[in-house]
């Protein structure tokens, strides 16, 4: 059963999901917020990068936050960061290079 990970435009939380078939165009089996330690994961909006959190439900909370969760901890894989992006539609796990503000890829982000 192939398994993927995707991001959901409106919330910003990671889902996996596994199908019976190929390519992902077979029949959905499950569809589950990703949460490797136990915690949802979500896309934070102004960097990208990804952070560990809880949902908020109420609305008020929501806008004080600005954003769909409250952050709990950076999510790592590998003991690297992990950056979204968006035109790619990838997770990556990246490593700083020397410049400020600019990143190395290391590898895709692998499901476990």
């Amino acid at each position: 059963m192939p398994e993927e990970l995707y991001v959901e435009e409106r919330t910003g939380l990671v889902r996996k999901v596994k199908y019976l078939g190929s390519n992902g165009r077979g029949i959905v089996l499950s569809d589950e917020p990703y949460e490797p330690n136990g915690k949802c994961v979500f896309v934070n909006p102004q960097n990208n990068f990804l952070e560990e959190g809880e949902p908020i439900n109420h609305p008020f909370e929501r806008f004080i936050h600005g954003k769909n969760y409250r952050k709990t901890s950076d999510f790592r894989s590998n003991g690297n960061p992990v950056v979204f992006h968006p035109k790619r539609k990838e997770l990556a796990e990246v490593k700083p290079r020397h410049e400020f503000g600019y990143y190395t890829k290391v590898r895709n982000l692998q499901i476990n």
